[in-house]
């Protein structure tokens, strides 16, 4: 893969199976460790949207940005990061905007952890 097909990557998953160093068990553990903590960030960062405390909102963009990196989710990570720079700029038409392309990559990116490391565990 070319280096901008990796930055456009919903998943890397070479890299991230590198990263564990192929231990798919560890991979899956991860993931799942990723998934309940990406459901937290995005509960805060709705609860912060709502009530346009952007503060709040760019950390809670800020760790979902660099989980999703440890975990190779190059688009989720791009667009946590746009996020919260959308919030660190105080832009709350901008911020609206980013949430929602962040939530539906998030959803692919759980869609592809499901498919390509949780439904192959141990195997």
């Amino acid at each position: 893969m070319g280096n901008s097909e990796i930055k456009d990557a919903l998943f890397d998953k070479a890299d991230f199976i590198d990263r564990v160093e192929g231990d798919m068990e560890l991979a899956a553990e991860i993931a799942e460790m990723f998934l309940e903590d990406a459901a937290e960030n995005m509960d805060k960062i709705r609860q912060s949207a709502s009530r346009k405390d952007f503060g709040a909102l760019g950390q809670a963009a800020h760790s979902l940005k660099g989980a999703s990196a440890n975990l190779s989710g190059m688009r989720v990570r791009r667009a946590a990061a746009d996020l919260e720079r959308a919030a660190k700029e105080n832009k709350p038409e901008s911020v609206e905007h980013r949430l929602a392309l962040l939530e539906k990559e998030l959803a692919a990116f759980r869609s592809a952890l499901q498919d390509q490391i949780l439904s192959v565990r141990g195997g």
